[in-house]
């Protein structure tokens, strides 16, 4: 029995060693000593039979120096477009961004210009101010260096120096006196230009902060009548605000809408036509590039064309609905490259992307042409119509009154091309399958009710919910149709890959072209979904609502104890345990095919 309890004391006293950790306290390891830190070498004389060696060192020291802080080719850039960026500050300054009669597009406008022109600042402000610290290191190293000569100077005849080495030593601290007045006529003007480049870009983060406050308003007035109804405006006698200092229309109701809209698309026009072409002179370079871009890719895909009936025969005939690329070269060059026109042209007028979409209508009429049914192109060309209209239209949105008429015809227009559609079964549904027609359908359906708001505000004054509405639709429709075409192109370049040499060369790809087609087409176009739904949130002005609201819920968390966990850790978990997944598949099938 004694011995039985000596075993249950020893178990009673290991669990209670186990259960309070933290009774027995380790004796913590000394930490490190933290060495000294080694003051710098005391000034001091230096040796006569150093002198020689030292100079030469001296030398060797002063010109690399001179080298280093010489003027780059980044801040003489940066020199030269100084006075045109003051003169792009002044220009963009003339709009008044605190009015309450400044238009969305105009926002958005001087937004996009103006973050690029803080940007670029705040990149060369960065610039300066380090090839400054970099000259003011080497002055103040300078400075140190030269105090061992000024000794041994001070010390020669105590040393009994020959004339020679005084001579040497003279010609050194003389060496020094002229790299400090280098170094000083070299830091002068960067603290100059430093000091234009704030200033600008205080200007810039002043005129951002004014852009949030119109948009927060704007956002605010949203539901709120923010103009005349249109029935007022025009009223015999009736003027525009923006018109009330001219003298009293006495013709007839047309005739002066008429001379009001006429007198302002001009001015709008002339003004945006400025912009563009100031915007091009500047760029040239961009421009040539964009150009030889799409040369380059029409003549690739021209000569792919030619040579293809040599490395894959089976290409030349492509599957139904999918677009023949190389049998449409400039139609397909086109399209790529206009499809990101503002990684092309930063902080361009808002203007010039109009005149690219525009222009990027051509290549998609002539891509879908190709594929749709012949009772669906004429929906395609009355809606890729309004499109462009709205475009032009965008050309004369620094005018209130045009604007306004301007969107209620392209708004009308619209609603009667999509009921058409719909009466009629013309539209693009026709050509899609499954979930992705009832996408379309339940898209057409809500636009037909947007379109109707649009019209309904803008006639009742609340001309703000009248063009987001209105444009929004129309746009996010470009967008759709957009993305189609780009889709149509990647499954035809998909079928000539699988068809080519390259492609039927991989077993696993050549019996299970059906196969690879289908998953690869279905990864598209959730691709090009998720594409569209981000462009059409934005375009609506939800992005910031969703995107905010979805980190929030993502981020929140639940926990249980010391236990704690997010839906953002759940998703992830998951998102990598179905890529890790298909990943595996993906690679034991291809092992399978090829390999075993």
């Amino acid at each position: 029995r004694s011995r039985r309890g000596g075993w249950l004391a020893v178990l009673l006293m290991a669990g209670l060693s186990i259960s309070a950790p933290g009774s027995a306290q380790e004796t913590p390891a000394p930490e490190p000593a933290i060495p000294a830190a080694q003051s710098p070498p005391e000034p001091a004389a230096i040796g006569a039979s150093e002198i020689p060696t030292r100079a030469e060192a001296e030398k060797t020291w002063l010109r690399g120096v001179a080298a280093l802080t010489a003027p780059q080719q980044q801040t003489t850039q940066i020199e030269d477009q100084i006075t045109s960026m003051r003169e792009e500050v002044e220009r963009l300054q003339s709009v008044d961004l605190n009015s309450e009669a400044i238009g969305q597009r105009t926002l958005r406008d001087q937004r996009g210009r103006w973050s690029l022109i803080d940007s670029r600042l705040t990149g060369w402000q960065d610039t300066i101010s380090r090839r400054a610290q970099e000259i003011d290191t080497q002055t103040t190293t300078l400075k140190v260096r030269r105090v061992d000569w000024e000794l041994t100077l001070k010390s020669a005849r105590e040393a009994d120096l020959p004339d020679a080495l005084v001579e040497q030593v003279r010609e050194m601290l003389s060496a020094f006196d002229e790299l400090d007045k280098l170094l000083r006529e070299r830091r002068a003007p960067l603290l100059t230009l430093g000091s234009v480049i704030s200033v600008l870009n205080v200007q810039a983060d002043d005129a951002l902060d004014s852009i949030k406050t119109a948009e927060a308003q704007q956002r605010g007035r949203l539901l709120v009548r923010d103009a005349e109804p249109l029935w007022r405006l025009l009223s015999p006698g009736k003027q525009t605000q923006d018109d009330a200092e001219r003298e009293p229309v006495e013709t007839d109701t047309i005739e002066a809408a008429q001379e009001l809209i006429g007198g302002e698309i001009s001015s709008a026009w002339n003004q945006n036509l400025a912009s563009i072409k100031h915007y091009a002179e500047d760029n040239t370079d961009r421009v040539l590039t964009h150009i030889i871009l799409f040369i380059v890719l029409a003549a690739v895909l021209w000569l792919l064309h030619r040579r293809r009936e040599v490395w894959a025969p089976g290409a030349a005939t492509p599957r139904v609905g999918v677009v023949d690329i190389f049998a449409h070269p400039i139609a397909s060059a086109a399209l790529l490259a206009l499809v990101a026109p503002r990684l092309v042209y930063p902080g361009a007028p808002l203007a010039l992307f109009d005149l690219i979409r525009m222009m990027a209508v051509l290549p998609i009429i002539a891509l879908l042409g190709k594929v749709l049914a012949p009772r669906q192109l004429p929906s395609m060309y009355a809606l890729l119509g309004l499109f462009a209209l709205d475009m032009a239209r965008g050309l004369v949105d620094t005018q209130p009154f045009s604007s306004r008429i301007s969107l209620l015809v392209i708004a009308l227009l619209g609603l009667v091309v999509i009921i058409w559609t719909l009466a009629t079964r013309r539209d693009l549904a026709g050509s899609l399958e499954g979930a992705w027609a009832r996408v379309a359908h339940l898209v057409a359906r809500v636009s037909v009710v947007t379109l109707t708001a649009s019209i309904v505000a803008n006639i009742a004054g609340v001309v703000s919910l009248a063009e987001l509405l209105g444009e929004g639709t129309i746009t996010t429709i470009f967008v759709g149709f957009g993305l189609h075409a780009v889709l149509l192109v990647l499954l035809g370049l998909l079928d000539v890959i699988l068809q080519s040499p390259a492609g039927s060369g991989v077993r696993a790809f050549k019996r299970n072209a059906d196969i690879v087609r289908e998953r690869v087409s279905a990864g598209l176009y959730l691709i090009a979904l998720a594409a569209w739904l981000f462009a059409m949130l934005s375009l609506f002005r939800l992005w910031p609502f969703v995107r905010d609201h979805t980190a929030a819920l993502f981020s929140s968390s639940l926990s249980v104890g010391t236990f704690q966990i997010s839906l953002g850790d759940v998703v992830a978990f998951i998102v990598a345990l179905w890529i890790g997944t298909l990943l595996s598949r993906f690679i034991r099938f291809i092992l399978a095919e090829d390999v075993f």
